[in-house]
Parts: structure tokens; sequence; C-alpha cells
């Protein structure tokens, strides 16, 4: 439809409208009219009458305003009148109270109705910038060419109201146009409240789903620390206690001379085991991380462990030219310990090709890849993950079917100890 059959379609309206006003207007009027003549009056009725008919004209037309407006729609617009009903329905209800959830079908719906197409969509621009929509019917698809009427709220675009365009005009109206602009004015307040709700709901799954992912993350770090302990304490029964034993043992052996001899017995033992105690302790937090930097107490964790991994650390805590750390001690520990957990556990687990590169430029930034099975290569990702967003970091990993990669990175922090 062009333009000039909106403008015929609304003077259609208006004829009619004022047609059915004149009609009950002549059909009061000639009502009184018999009425004055059954009474038995002759001659000219006196100007009370006369007022005082045309009064109840008036009031009838005002009472009977409604029905008239409905009668005037089916006959010109037929079938569709029920649309623009349902639109002024609508309409009055958003400015009174409407439930959130029904606001943006309702408005679809009464699009649909309105212009007589089979589907329409209301869509929203959340802040995110990410679209929002709601189409009618509800299992429709969503429009992707279509007619669309902006709905603004406080003088921002908030969103839009879409209908599909018919087939055959392939244009609205000016008066289905018409029709939807004035949809559109009421329904900015109520699709505002809409966009304001669907975000809250949103924000409000996407924090369950950290509070959920923040639980499982402290449940898996408080099972390592319980791991991580019961091994030190096999550890330390295995390589301590076997030389304390000794010199235990040596203790009660013999006596004058031969307790002499003893006694150099205990004494080694209990050197050894001195030692012993002292490589567990620095696989725990070794001294020389901050002495000599990250490259040198990995290679020497290489050393005492023995685990085949190959290593490239290009920086992290090595003194800088005024002898203070290029990066943070905290996050110099937290690569360490990463590095050294990684690798004990995919050794432990029998992996192959473990490389671990290090750097801090232009971030701290933590490499490792390994060849392993699925279920070695999804634990050691996920313990990796937990520290280092622990420290706020990012971690990106990327699993095959013969292992797997990941590069974690850490915010730059320049200073010293924590």
């Amino acid at each position: 439809m062009t333009p000039t059959t909106g403008r015929r379609t609304s003077l259609r309206l208006a004829v009619v409208r004022a047609a059915l006003r004149f009609l009950v207007a002549i059909l009061v009027y000639g009502a009184a009219a018999v009425a004055y003549l059954l009474i038995g009056h002759r001659g000219q009725p006196p100007a009370a009458a006369i007022v005082g008919v045309t009064v109840v004209v008036a009031a009838l037309l005002w009472l009977l305003r409604d029905r008239i407006d409905r009668l005037a729609m089916r006959a010109v617009f037929g079938r569709r009148a029920d649309g623009y009903r349902v639109m002024r329905d609508l309409t009055e209800q958003l400015a009174a109270t409407l439930p959130v959830d029904e606001v943006a079908p309702r408005v679809a719906e009464a699009a649909c109705d309105t212009t007589g197409r089979s589907r329409a969509e209301v869509r929203l621009w959340l802040t995110d910038g990410e679209p929002w929509a709601c189409s009618w019917p509800p299992s429709a698809a969503s429009i992707g060419a279509g007619t669309a009427v902006e709905v603004r709220h406080t003088g921002s675009a908030l969103g839009e109201i879409v209908v599909d365009d018919d087939r055959a005009t392939n244009v609205l109206s000016s008066w289905d146009r018409r029709m939807l602009d004035t949809l559109a004015r009421p329904a900015g307040a109520a699709l505002s409240t809409v966009r304001l709700t669907v975000e809250l709901r949103q924000r409000k799954s996407e924090l369950e789903q950290l509070t959920a992912a923040l639980h499982a993350s402290r449940d898996r770090l408080l099972t390592a620390r319980a791991v991580e302990r019961e091994r030190m304490r096999a550890e330390v029964a295995t390589l301590v206690g076997t030389h304390l034993s000794a010199a235990l043992a040596a203790l009660g052996d013999g006596t004058g001379p031969a307790r002499i001899g003893s006694l150099a017995t205990v004494a080694r033992e209990s050197e050894l085991a001195l030692d012993e105690l002292r490589t567990i302790a620095r696989g725990i937090y070794p001294p020389t991380l901050l002495e000599v930097g990250l490259a040198a107490s990995l290679e020497s964790w290489l050393a005492r462990t023995g685990v085949d991994a190959t290593l490239d650390v290009t920086a992290g805590g090595e003194p800088a030219g005024d002898g203070s750390p290029s990066i943070d001690a905290e996050v110099v520990a937290c690569l360490y310990f990463c590095a050294v957990t990684s690798m004990g556990q995919l050794a432990r687990h029998s992996a192959s090709g473990i490389g671990i590169r290090v750097s801090d430029r232009p971030v701290p930034t933590l490499s490792l890849q390994a060849r392993a099975s699925e279920a070695v290569c999804r634990e050691a990702i996920q313990s990796v993950t937990d520290r280092i967003e622990a420290f706020d970091g990012q971690v990106r990993s990327r699993l095959g079917d013969n292992g797997f990669a990941l590069t974690a990175t850490l915010p730059f922090r320049r200073g010293g100890s924590s």
C-alpha cells in the first residue's frame, strides 16, 4: 500500500464514524418528534424541548463512543478491527499494570494483529550490546527482513517492534505504521522494565555460575592440599624415616668400643636425614627462588626429581639492575608452583613430551604442553587454572587427542617481595 492509500483509510474511518454518529442523532431526533406528535402536540416544538433532546443526543453519543468506534473499524477494516481493539486495550494496560513477563509477548501479538501480518517481534538492546528478542507466535522463527518501528524511552533508543513483510505489498501502509507508532510510544516505559528484568536475571545467572565455580575451585584446592599433605608425609616417612630408623637401631648396638662405632653411625644417619629434610623443604619453597631467580630454581627442581621435561625460562624473578626482582615475588612464586605442580603431576602419570616455557614480556606468561591421557590432561589444566585465576590471571587451553597445551597469563606487578 502507498501513503495515499493510508490517507484514504483514515478518511474512510472518519467518514464512517461521522455517519454512525449522524445516524444515532437522526434516530434520537426522530424518536423525539414521533413522541411529540403522539402526545397530541402540533406546530413548532418549544425551544426547551429542542435543547433537551440535543442534550440527550450529546450524552448518548458520548456513552456510545466506544461502540461507534468499534463499528466504524469493523466496517472499514473487517476482521482486522479486532487487532486495533487489542492494541487499544493493551495500550491501556501498559499505562496501568501488566506482569513483566507478559509485556513483550503482548506487544508482539498486538503488532501482529494490528498490521495483519503473520509474525511480529519485539527486540531490545541490552546495555552490554547484546540483542534480546521475543517473537509472536512464540514458536515463530526470528524475522530476518521486516519493517521496524523504533521504541524509545526517556529520549534514548530502547529497541524496536518488527513485523514480517507481506509478500504481496512488501511494505506497511502509512496507517499501519501509524498504529505501530501509537503502540510503540506507551510500550517504551514497559519495555524498559522488561530490559531491566532481563539484565538482572542474566546477572543473577552469571553470579550463580561464578559462585558455583568458586565453590568448585575451593573444593579442588582443599583436595589438592590434602593430597599434597599426604604425599609429603609419605615422602618424609620414606626418605627421612629410613635414616631415623637406622639411627635408632644403632643407638642400641653394643657397649664400650662398639658403642663408639654405633654413635658414628647415628651421626651419619642423622646427617643424611637432615639432608633429606632440607631437600624436601626446598621443594616446598626454595630459598633460591628470590636469590637466583625462577630459571635456576626450576632447573634445581628438575635435577632433584629427575622429571624428564624441557624447560625454557626467559625471565621471572631474576634480579634487575637495581637489585629488585623484575616482577612481584608472589607472581614468581605462583609461576614456580604452577610449573612444579603440573610437571610432578604429569610425571606421576607417565606423561611424555612435557614442556614448560616462562616469560615476563609483555606480561608474566606460563606455557605448558604434554602428551597424556585425557583425564590426566584435564586434571593438569584444572590445577593450573585454579592457581592462575586466584591471582586474577587467565588461562587458554587446547585439548587434543594425544595431549594438551595451555597458556596462562598473570597481571604484571613490578615490585619486591610480598
